[in-house]
């Protein structure tokens, strides 16, 4: 026997509304100010060390700027912002 599906006959044909899609967190507002707020605490704080980054070597800044990054995003986002933002920092030892 075959299977077959019957509209019950008396039932309107209502259309399930679809959920918009998610939109990435890195695409987000709230990512665009984190990542703005991690780029200016490592201004401020190469400036106020008075880091010579210029004669660092390449991996020395990778390191240094994900240890920074990180330690900024520990101290002054939320829990969930603050997991969303280690998984999608950029990768700054391709830069």
């Amino acid at each position: 026997m075959e299977d077959k599906v019957m509209p019950f006959p008396n039932a309107p044909f209502r259309e399930v509304p679809a959920e918009p899609a998610a939109t990435p967190f890195a695409q987000t507002d709230q990512y665009q100010k984190v990542l703005s707020a991690a780029h200016e605490h490592l201004l401020n704080r190469i400036e106020d060390e008075r880091i010579d980054i210029d004669a660092w070597a390449p991996d020395t800044v990778s390191r240094w700027a994900q240890g920074e990054t990180a330690a900024f995003v520990r101290s002054g986002a939320s829990r969930s912002t603050s997991r969303k933002c280690r998984t999608s920092l950029p990768d700054w030892s391709r830069n």
